[in-house]
């Protein structure tokens, strides 16, 4: 047993996860704590990105910290609209430490659209429903994504928030929330309020092995394990809409 399964036992949320593994091995590649495999990733290519244990959590504590500037209440949805890949894992971990439940929103390069293009006609119509309280993005997919939700009704006043610009140094005024296993995360796209998952179902099963990488590997749309018998978060995902969510563009 690694010592990352043995703190996933220990643990009861993957944000306590996060932050022990964050205080205990804060320089260890978050892409590499179970051996390095990066099949998982879009193209089976590590990104530039990759952060630590240490960075990760940082990340998330700063995000969470703009969360609760911004008025964004714990059991609020956020909307994350991201290119497939690890852009999005900063953003989803800065929801939980908030409390915030996250629905991923990946744009997709398919059917000959460009994620650069922002959400399609379908995943607009998730956002709507979703009935966010803020949406999170990036700064490459900002225009083009906030020019197709323009004028969408019930999104005309949520605010947005370019996590690209969010200061690590601003991670110490994260206020911590009360997070339990029953306390909703994630509601994947394309799927009713029933399949919300809670932090149980996300630490509980072989998603709380992949933590970062494992994130990735299911918002960029990767079904079932890792390669090589490593989990993901796909096996957290409830199957069918949810994996049509992450591949529609």
């Amino acid at each position: 047993m690694t010592s990352l399964e043995h703190d996933s036992a220990e643990a009861v949320t993957l944000v306590e996860l996060l932050r022990k593994m964050a205080t205990e091995q804060p320089e260890e590649k978050v892409f590499s704590a179970l051996g390095g495999d990066v099949a998982l990733l879009p193209s089976g290519a590590m990104p530039a990105g990759v952060m630590t244990f240490g960075e990760l959590d940082r990340a998330a504590r700063a995000i969470a910290a703009a969360l609760q500037r911004a008025g964004v209440k714990p059991g609020e949805r956020a909307v994350l609209l991201y290119p497939t890949g690890v852009a999005l894992v900063p953003a989803l971990y800065g929801c939980l430490y908030a409390g915030v439940v996250a629905m991923p929103a990946p744009l997709s390069e398919v059917e000959g659209r460009s994620a650069l293009a922002g959400p399609s006609r379908w995943l607009v119509s998730m956002i709507a429903a979703c009935k966010p309280a803020i949406v999170l993005s990036g700064v490459g997919t900002l225009l083009a994504s906030r020019a197709a939700l323009l004028g969408v009704e019930g999104l005309e006043d949520v605010p947005w928030l370019v996590t690209e610009a969010v200061s690590p140094a601003s991670a110490a005024g994260w206020r911590e929330v009360a997070i339990g296993p029953d306390t909703p995360a994630l509601l994947p796209p394309g799927v009713g309020d029933g399949a919300v998952v809670t932090h149980a179902r996300l630490l509980g099963g072989p998603a709380s092995l992949g933590l970062g990488r494992g994130a990735a590997g299911w918002l960029s749309g990767q079904e079932g394990s890792g390669a090589g018998g490593k989990p993901g978060l796909a096996s957290a995902a409830p199957p069918g809409k949810a994996r049509a969510g992450s591949s529609a563009a």
